[in-house]
């Protein structure tokens, strides 16, 4: 099995469906691998097409999207709609090919310094430098996709490393944990025993993600042991949790007595996997809704109680009630 194989297994065992692209020389190992998996390829006739697109499909799905390209200006014109979901926050997965690593400094065909852009436009740029470095680099983009704030992660493969072959009892997961970026992390030891084992296949992804679920919490822009969060947040929670509580029932007791009571909701329900239960509240409450920008939608147009777009480019049946408002509750959105 060569890297690229191996890529595309880890992809299907995270349950990637679709990928949006276009291909080209440096790519085409990903793309033969690709050709007998369960992964559906749609050929967009232009890069930014394929980005624009996979932002598309994250917003409407709640899941990452994930757009392919290859190397040089490939992987340029990928970056208008890498930067659109950068800025908007939506979860892409971002694969660009490149020339063989060994070659990465020499001044050869469309050869150009596609981290040095995209590390600006991404929570992550990766360029692994192996067929193991690329499994780790992957597993540490899905996790990141999974957990982190939301945004694109970038992984730059060479050619040669796509080709180069991998053996998974090779890999296990204090090297994985090795190849992460330490500065996420809170004072950890990687070489942990809940660390150490070997992983025999990929057949199970989530299996590795669910470690991590046990074993991790994301807290403050670091990963944290939940041991030491709970250790060490327990006592705030018991001192706050009244608190919290009272600051909630006040909400509620404000929301309910209010005479001009206003929802904004924002695409922080599709994130969450909440719009049922917004409907059911909706439904249930027959307060009138607005939207932010990027949650336009997020409840049906022709419904009686969604007054449209607030704020910047918003109607003005929106506006209005938001500034006439006596009491918004806001959901989702910042």
């Amino acid at each position: 099995m060569n890297t690229a194989e191996a890529l595309i297994k880890l992809l299907e065992d995270d349950s990637v469906k679709h990928i949006f692209g276009h291909p080209g020389e440096q790519i085409l190992p990903f793309y033969k691998a690709l050709k007998g998996s369960s992964i559906e390829h749609i050929l967009t006739r232009h890069e930014q097409g394929a980005a624009h697109a996979a932002d598309a499909y994250a917003r409407s799905s709640g899941n990452y999207g994930l757009c392919i390209s290859t190397a040089g200006p490939g992987a340029m014109n990928l970056v208008m709609g890498v930067t659109t979901a950068f800025k908007d926050s939506v979860p892409l997965l971002v694969i660009t090919g490149d020339n063989d690593y060994s070659k990465k400094d020499e001044d050869i065909f469309q050869n150009s310094p596609i981290n040095s852009v995209f590390e600006n436009i991404t929570i992550k740029s990766f360029h692994p430098s192996s067929g193991k470095s690329a499994i780790f680099n992957l597993i540490e983009a899905l996790v990141m996709l999974h957990k982190y704030p939301k945004g694109p992660v970038h992984i730059n493969l060479s050619k040669d490393v796509l080709l180069e072959g991998i053996d998974f009892d090779d890999v296990d997961l204090n090297g994985i944990i090795d190849s992460f970026d330490h500065d996420i992390f809170e004072g950890i030891d990687s070489n942990l025993e809940i660390f150490d084992e070997k992983i025999s296949s990929f057949d199970d992804f989530h299996e590795l993600v669910n470690i991590f679920d046990d074993h991790f919490i994301y807290y403050g822009g670091k990963l944290v042991f939940r041991d030491d969060f709970t250790k060490n947040f327990n006592s705030f929670s018991k001192n706050n949790a009244s608190d919290v509580d009272n600051n909630i029932n006040l909400a509620i007791d404000k929301f309910k007595l209010s005479r001009k009571p206003l929802v904004v909701v924002g695409n922080g329900i599709v994130w969450g996997k909440a719009i049922d239960k917004l409907s059911t509240f909706v439904s249930k409450t027959w307060v009138p809704i607005a939207t932010t920008f990027h949650s336009k939608g997020i409840i049906s147009e022709s419904d009686k109680l969604n007054l449209g777009i607030v704020g910047l480019r918003g109607t003005s049946l929106a506006n209005y009630a938001y500034e006439n408002s006596d009491c918004i509750l806001v959901l989702g959105a910042r």
